[in-house]
């Protein structure tokens, strides 16, 4: 399952005020130590992706890495997207940082 809030979906909305809509795909993002972090880019339809749409706001997850991380939560907090899932990066975890 994937959702956004109605606070992500304002946040999509503005923006993309000024320019053409693109979908957006949830992606890992960087890892640092003890934490799994998810990106949310500009991007293409892939062969290989699922797609969500929820009004007018295309959201793009390749197959296999959705079926490791749903459930997705797309949220908006002041000025940046939260996404929270269960997507858990096993190598993203250094041993001598702090003991993750």
């Amino acid at each position: 399952m994937l959702t956004l809030s109605s606070r992500a979906l304002l946040g999509i909305a503005d923006h993309f005020k000024d320019r053409p809509r693109r979908p957006l795909r949830v992606t890992a993002g960087g890892t640092t130590c003890g934490s799994n972090e998810l990106d949310l880019v500009e991007d293409r339809v892939r062969e290989a992706d699922m797609r969500f749409e929820r009004e007018g706001i295309e959201i793009v997850v390749e197959k296999n890495f959705f079926a490791a991380a749903q459930p997705i939560d797309i949220d908006f907090r002041g000025d940046a997207f939260v996404i929270t899932s269960a997507y858990h990066d096993e190598q993203g975890c250094c041993e001598d940082c702090c003991g993750c």
